[in-house]
């Protein structure tokens, strides 16, 4: 999923396989999780476009995590002038007993949107319920609509209905991006530089951000 002109956020498992990275068999320790929140890699062997890579991770999440599934950013050279999605501040308002927004496609073309309730929220993840038997994937986005901006609040952990709280990672995904709300700025003040700001993000669909990565 689009969250700026040059970033992509996604569950690990479309980009690891079991404890190494799928582009050149490079292994990734989870528990080596810096300090910021984060395990960077510099670049993906035999793919130019590709400038950067973010896990975000810590030992709490950790303690769940099942199959590598946890939040993912890759940044690109490459910019689009499709519009993207927002990422959630802790200062939007996500509760229990919400109807949140998720989209999958039905075939190759086809493009669905399913709404879900938040059942239970909780710092990290929270569970969002759906009376449907059709079978959802680890790494499917949750959003928020909010007249023309789409928050991706939650990514599906998987094939479950507990989702990430993507609010909890808007410190790490500021500092190691530079994808920051104003509150974010205010607060890493010594940890960030010249910023691209939530508030310039918006689309009218939600088949603008969701582009397959085809790195």
């Amino acid at each position: 999923m689009l969250v700026s002109s040059r970033h992509f956020l996604a569950s690990t498992i479309f980009e690891l396989d079991g404890t190494q990275w799928f582009h050149d068999g490079e292994p990734v320790d989870m528990n080596s999780c810096n300090e910021k929140g984060y395990i960077e890699k510099s670049s993906l062997q035999n793919d130019t476009n590709v400038l950067k890579a973010f896990i975000f991770c810590n030992s709490e999440m950790l303690k769940s995590v099942k199959n590598y599934s946890v939040p993912m950013i890759i940044e690109v050279k490459e910019q689009t002038n499709q519009g993207f999605a927002c990422l959630p501040t802790m200062s939007t308002t996500i509760v229990e007993g919400n109807i949140l927004t998720s989209s999958s496609y039905e075939g190759p073309n086809k493009l669905m949107n399913y709404d879900f309730k938040v059942s239970k929220k909780e710092l990290i993840e929270f569970t969002a319920e759906r009376n449907s038997s059709f079978i959802f994937a680890p790494g499917d986005p949750l959003f928020k609509i909010n007249g023309t901006k789409w928050f991706l609040v939650g990514l599906r952990q998987q094939s479950t209905l507990t989702y990430w709280n993507l609010q909890y990672f808007e410190k790490q995904m500021c500092v190691a991006t530079g994808i920051c709300s104003e509150e974010a700025i205010k607060a890493l003040t010594s940890q960030t530089s010249s910023k691209d700001k939530i508030t310039e993000c918006g689309m009218e669909t939600v088949g603008e951000i969701l582009i397959e990565l085809s790195f």
